[in-house]
């Protein structure tokens, strides 16, 4: 059997929609099914057989952020961040995704490959995101799913992925740009950025009750890295922030129009290191990423729109 992907789609559970993923699309890059992750039970006998206890599915895969071409539609693979512990949000021309730590959703992962399907449903996970100059902006996943047995059936005839137009842009100083501000100050800081990751640090468990077995979300911790040219300390000192507990926020932008941004109002400064790039110094930052006022549910955002 060939590994080709052939299909793959995505249904917020309780809705109706389907979106739909396809390599023509967005580039899925990488894509891993772990269909029986199983525990194993052992009898106390070293020769006896193993009985199978808790069934579950883990999936992980790697794609591209396409920017949607029509400001306001939903870019293709974000419903995944519904069963990550976000919301989605569509005001007119402007679709959001933050944090949420009520009504939460899961999702319904179906794939196709080559005659074969795959349909693991119940499922939440957590999602990486990562900016890196003259790369693809990257989302990754890892998700866990209840077990469902693969089946046999001929890729669907309906399957559709023509609403998913775009284009994914590789970072650049001439579509993408970086604010950072020192919150108690209002002091406006300017950075060489070389990369920026954030991991969402959704908390997801498999739960094999008597009864009803269940994937449940139990919290998160948003946290994320940023590497730039070190600054000159009498311009901007950064160890000083770190040691002083002082929050910055930081707003990027990238696209020609429609753009992604990434906005994060409360930010905090774990750790501070040295290193090097092509023989010029610079600084990885380890980064918490809190919310404005407790309860507010808006340490990240992550939007598509046009230019504010």
């Amino acid at each position: 059997m060939r590994t080709n992907l052939a299909a793959y789609s995505i249904q917020v559970e309780g809705e109706d929609t389907t979106y739909a993923m396809g390599v023509e699309d967005i580039k899925l890059e990488s894509i891993n099914v772990a269909i029986r992750d199983n525990k194993l039970i052992k009898t106390g006998d070293a020769a006896a057989k193993n009985n199978l206890g808790a069934k579950h599915s883990k999936i992980s895969y790697k794609f591209p952020v396409v920017v949607p071409e029509v400001a306001g539609d939903q870019p293709p693979g974000f419903a995944l961040f519904l069963g990550c512990g976000f919301a989605e949000e569509k005001n007119g021309s402007k679709v959001s995704y933050k944090p949420a730590s009520s009504e939460l959703d899961s999702v319904k992962h179906s794939y196709h490959m080559d005659g074969n399907a795959y349909i693991q449903a119940g499922s939440r996970g957590n999602l990486q995101l990562e900016i890196s100059k003259d790369e693809y902006p990257m989302i990754s996943g890892n998700f866990t799913s209840l077990y469902t047995r693969p089946f046999g059936e001929a890729l669907p005839t309906d399957y559709n992925i023509d609403a998913f137009s775009g284009e994914s842009l590789p970072v650049t100083h001439s579509n993408t740009s970086i604010t950072l501000q020192v919150v108690e100050s209002a002091t406006l800081v300017e950075v060489e950025l070389h990369s920026f990751s954030i991991d969402m640090g959704s908390k997801i468990v498999f739960r094999n009750n008597i009864g009803t077995p269940s994937v449940e979300y139990t919290g998160r911790s948003a946290t994320g890295k940023m590497v730039i040219d070190a600054p000159d300390i009498d311009v901007i000192n950064w160890y000083e922030i770190h040691e002083l507990e002082k929050m910055i926020s930081i707003s990027l932008e990238h696209g020609t129009g429609p753009y992604l941004y990434v906005d994060a109002p409360m930010v905090q400064i774990m750790k501070v290191a040295d290193g090097d790039d092509d023989g010029i110094a610079t600084l990885e930052l380890d980064l918490l990423f809190t919310e404005s006022t407790t309860g507010a549910d808006d340490e990240i955002e992550i939007s598509f729109k046009d230019k504010t």
